[in-house]
């Protein structure tokens, strides 16, 4: 076929393929027009009767109040406050986010406005619509009909947006309270779906058309070239095809570049009329001179015949360094002569950030295991270093108790079991610090929070940076609240790492405030917090930062969220704050603006007087008795100790060091003891397996374990075969004879 007679067949075949397109197109969009014609008359129905369904399920809620009321066991006012609650509380979700039911009086007092509480209690009768309708009055109007509810169509101005929409509202009367209860929906939205629905379809025949012409344009194209570019492409293609990697390119024999493919051009962000023709060396890829000069030197051996390659980089604008594997291979003709080069690149970039990624995960997978091996070595420093603190505080306490209270030495006394005791601590946070923490560490009691609180203060000082400043503001004698000083210690550093990230390029002021609160029924009936009237301890913590915005503090609690960059939180920190608090029966309430800070205020319900016994008011004296009691433990030292210790008491004590002698000891005279005091930790038989064997041969015997540490045993676990007490090492002999006693008093 020649050229002439090919164009009028081509062309007379793209007018019949387009006309018909868009003849198809017209009547594509027409059909959809009416199909959403009719999708939207349904849809405004459909929504209609949610609308009417939304209110009487509200009327329904609101009926046993009604109820009380018409009985005469409440008043007027008693029904409307009730109501009014809630009403203000059915906040629902309908197809385009939350909506709301509200509450008028029939002479136009606003009684319930959720979501414009401005307006609560206002006179609105002489509301108007958009087009000077009043409002208020049709719906007050409709809800005294005979029938007692109805439609309202009206057309309002949406909070935040500046042009009124139709809304139609659904309104049931309450006449024995003279008022009614309503909701409401903006038809635009509905429009707005349909127009959407239209011109997606419209946009989706825009495309087909558009694919349509550009088939028949590249269709009519190739039509035309093939025949003149099928030999020469076919050589050049099947080569490169043949041997491809990411970037293609066809060098002269003498290196100047003569084709090259889309990846490489969009890489170095150029044209293919820029690149060709040139020398390879001279062309944006390479940068580097002593790359340039190995390409040289590739480009005259691979004209030779030698297959080259070496590892290159390429530095982009954005400063990102890149980095390719590069090949040369020679193409040979049927004699064997070079016939051009062919380039390949690979963008080897992903895969050494992958390999550094790998080496980056076993270094922390090497961190994981170094701080559990951390974790596993401070428990067993625990355990000797407890039974070391047991020995130092148990014989300061003997002696202590042998002096006289004006004996020089016994100010000294002090000082040691002082010492002791913080040394006790230490461990504990030690171990809090290397384990996750138990069901025991959970337990809430009643705290002093000031002390937690300063704690974790101390331990913020030395890792925040000095240019955050922090202030703070603890008393002592607040008074106590129920909860767990572990969680308490996780509040403040949770927050405060918050606010350290929120001032950590500029510097700024970390602010902590412990203060006493005092919530009257007149601010429990308005705040909004669900708080109620009594005494609250409220802990402050605040920050220079940048701020947040209101949609912002809505997500903070959210599990997930976080503000923070990749890699630098989890975004589970304030929710479980949140958590903490709301398990403590307080609440949390965060204030913040952008540029102006943040400050979180958190209420803590305050315990009565005789709700808790501070640790700083403990009864000192020593209990007595005169039951004999055996007496276990492997460490030479604590058995002396202990052993002297009961005996000062007025118990009968057989000490026996070693596990498997204490069995024998028991098995062979059951009898002989009334108690039984045993380590956990022992070489042979542990003393929870022996306090096992031992209640096999006694059911009764009472049992008491203490260990230094050990993660084998909690309380519960030696409730559940029958051990009447659990001591943690080291403890006052007050503790001990305490222990005894009621173990015995039990029995």
């Amino acid at each position: 076929m020649d050229s002439e007679n090919e164009k009028p067949i081509l062309k007379s075949s793209r007018f019949k393929i387009v006309y018909t397109g868009i003849l198809l197109g017209f009547v594509f969009v027409c059909f959809s027009g009416y199909l959403g014609h009719k999708y939207m008359g349904k849809t405004k129905a459909q929504r209609l009767l949610h609308l009417k369904q939304s209110v009487q399920m509200a009327r329904n809620s609101i009926e046993p109040t009604l109820m009380e009321y018409r009985s005469q066991n409440i008043s007027m006012d008693n029904a409307l406050r009730q109501i009014r609650s809630l009403i203000r509380l059915m906040v629902y979700d309908d197809h385009i986010g939350k909506n709301y039911i509200f509450m008028s009086s029939y002479d136009g007092i606003m009684l319930v406005q959720p979501f414009e509480p401005e307006k609560e209690m206002t006179d609105v009768w002489d509301l108007k619509d958009y087009y000077g309708a009043y409002i208020i009055r049709d719906l007050a109007k409709t809800a005294k009909s005979k029938d007692g509810q109805g439609y309202v169509s009206y057309h309002y101005q949406r909070p935040g947006q500046t042009v009124a929409q139709e809304k139609i509202s659904f309104v049931i009367g309450i006449p024995e309270l003279g008022c009614y209860i309503g909701t409401g929906q903006y038809m635009g939205d509905l429009r707005k779906d349909q127009t959407a629905y239209i011109t997606k379809i419209a946009g989706l025949t825009l495309v087909l058309l558009m694919l349509l012409f550009f088939l028949v344009r590249a269709s009519t194209r190739e039509l035309h070239t093939q025949n003149t570019m099928l030999k020469k492409a076919e050589s050049e293609l099947s080569a490169i095809f043949d041997n491809t990697y990411q970037f293609i390119g066809t060098l002269s024999v003498d290196g100047k570049l003569t084709k090259t493919n889309r990846s490489a051009l969009d890489f170095i962000k150029q044209d293919e009329a820029s690149v060709i023709g040139k020398p390879y060396w001279n062309t944006p890829w390479w940068q580097d001179d002593d790359i340039k000069a190995r390409l040289k030197k590739a480009i005259h051996n691979c004209a030779k015949g030698e297959f080259c390659r070496f590892d290159a980089t390429h530095t982009r604008p954005n400063r990102n360094i890149h980095f390719i594997d590069f090949s040369l291979t020679p193409i040979f003709d049927e004699t064997g002569n070079v016939t051009f080069l062919l380039a390949e690149g690979r963008d080897m970039t992903e895969l050494v950030k992958a390999e550094k990624e790998k080496k980056k995960l076993e270094a922390m997978l090497h961190q994981s295991q170094k701080m559990e091996a951390i974790g596993t070595l401070a428990g067993g420093i625990a355990h000797d270093f407890n039974n070391i603190l047991g020995a130092v505080l148990g014989f300061a306490e003997l002696v202590k108790r042998k002096l006289s209270p004006e004996h020089p030495s016994m100010r000294m006394q002090d000082q040691v079991i002082k010492a002791a005791l913080r040394a006790r601590d230490l461990v504990q946070q030690i171990l809090l610090f290397s384990r996750q923490p138990s069901a025991s560490d959970q337990e809430m009691k009643p705290l002093q929070p000031q002390l937690a609180i300063k704690e974790a203060i101390k331990l913020l000082r030395s890792t925040i940076p000095a240019t955050i400043e922090i202030k703070q503001d603890i008393p002592n004698g607040l008074g106590a609240i129920l909860a767990n000083a572990t969680q308490i210690h996780q509040i403040i550093i949770t927050l405060c790492t918050n606010s350290y990230h929120a001032m950590r390029e500029k510097g700024g002021v970390i602010g902590i405030y412990l203060s006493e609160k005092k919530i009257l029924q007149s601010e429990h009936l308005y705040s909004e917090l669900t708080l109620a009237p009594g005494n609250y301890l409220l802990l402050r913590i605040n920050d220079t930062g940048h701020g947040m915005d209101k949609a912002t503090i809505e997500k903070v609690f959210d599990p997930y969220f976080t503000t923070k960059g990749t890699g630098e939180g989890t975004g589970l920190g304030l929710s479980v704050v949140h958590g903490i608090v709301k398990n403590c029966g307080g609440e949390i309430r965060i204030d913040s603006e952008p540029g102006q800070g943040t400050a979180v205020h958190i209420y803590f319900p305050k315990l009565k007087t005789d709700d808790h016994n501070p640790a700083d008011h403990r009864e000192t004296s020593l209990q007595t008795g005169t039951e004999r009691i055996l007496l276990v433990d492997d460490d030479l030292a604590i058995l002396e100790m202990l052993k002297e210790s009961m005996e000062n008491l007025g118990y009968q004590v057989t000490a026996i060091q070693g596990s498997r002698e204490a069995l024998d000891a028991f098995s062979s005279a059951p009898n002989d003891y009334d108690m039984v005091i045993t380590d956990m930790t022992m070489p042979h038989m542990t003393g929870f397996e022996l306090s096992k064997q031992i209640l096999e041969i006694d059911t009764n015997i009472p049992i008491v374990l203490c260990t230094g540490y050990s993660e084998l045993i909690t309380k519960e676990k030696a409730k559940a075969i029958g051990i009447k007490a659990f001591i943690t090492k080291p403890f006052l002999q007050e503790v001990l004879s305490r222990t005894i006693r009621e173990v015995f008093d039990r029995q």
